[in-house]
Order: structure tokens, then C-alpha cells, then sequence
């Protein structure tokens, strides 16, 4: 769940940045600026960030479906959890495949290629709120599972005892 949080700021921020670079301007982007025009600089930073985006999502995907797969083995095999736990365990695993193999493939597909294509923009914002809608669906689950977990723990009399 920290992992959706910390994605959530770091992929807007990093855009933030590049108007920050520009505004600033240290040497090296003078330099380039100058030789290359604030647009087209401009264009290449946001460029650079996208890629960097891309990658992150791309590497967030691969550890949420590993982490949320063996969340849901850890429960099955080594836990008494409750059908309720399971049951969201194995759909932020689903939710978490299908971002992974299905949309996320897609978003760095279409923003490679075709980003100024027509209607493609548009496309691109869609996909974007539903990985939005993804993570905010798995981080919903999480806490469902949580609570679910100490629920369960409380019922079952787990809580920590003195010595």
C-alpha cells in the first residue's frame, strides 16, 4: 500500500520537475536552450520524465503482482485467515495482473508511439484514471484485508500476552 502511495506522488512530481529546470535553468540547460529552443528543450525533458514514468510503472507493476501473489499464498498456506481475506488477497492479486499484463503495457504502448495522434490523448488520459482506478481499488482492498486480519485476530483471542 506504501508502494501505490509513493507512486502516486513521485510520477506527478517528476513532470513538476521539468518546469522547475526550466524555470531555473542551471548551465548545462542554458546551454542546450540555447542551441535547441525552449520548446523543443522543454519537449525533451518531458520526454525523459515519460520514459522514466514509464519504467517505474513498469517495474511497480512486476512487484505488486509479486507481492500481492505471495500475500495471497502466505494466507493460504500459513495463515487461518478467513474466506473474507482471502477473498480480497486474491482479488488485489487479479486487479494487480490485470494492471500489470493489460494496462500498463498498453499506456507505455500508446505513449510511445502514437501520443499526439488523434484521439489518442484522450486514450491516454482513459487508461491513465483506470490505472488510477486500479490502485485505488487494490489500496481499498488492502485495507479491507487488514482490518479483516485484525478483526480476526481480536475474535480469536491472538492479541500479545505478558509473561
Amino acid at each position: 500500500m506504501g508502494g501505490i502511495v509513493a507512486i502516486s506522488i513521485a510520477a506527478p512530481a517528476s513532470f513538476r520537475s521539468v518546469e522547475k529546470v526550466m524555470a531555473e535553468r542551471p548551465e548545462i540547460v542554458t546551454a542546450a536552450t540555447d542551441k535547441l529552443g525552449p520548446v523543443t528543450m522543454r519537449d525533451i525533458l518531458r520526454y525523459q520524465v515519460a520514459e522514466t514514468n514509464r519504467m517505474m510503472f513498469t517495474i511497480w507493476g512486476w512487484v505488486q503482482c509479486f507481492l500481492s501473489l505471495a500475500l495471497l499464498l502466505l494466507l493460504i498456506f500459513l495463515s487461518n485467515a478467513g474466506r473474507l481475506s482471502l477473498l480480497c488477497s486474491g482479488l488485489m492479486a487479479a486487479v494487480a495482473a490485470l494492471a500489470n499484463f493489460v494496462l500498463i503495457p498498453r499506456i507505455v504502448e500508446l505513449a510511445r508511439t502514437n501520443i499526439k495522434g488523434v484521439g489518442s490523448a484522450e486514450r491516454f488520459e482513459l487508461m491513465h484514471s483506470g490505472f488510477t482506478t486500479f490502485q485505488a481499488t487494490i489500496l481499498v482492498l488492502g485495507l479491507v484485508l487488514l482490518f479483516s486480519l485484525f478483526r480476526r485476530r481480536e475474535r480469536t483471542g491472538g492479541g500479545s500476552r505478558a509473561f
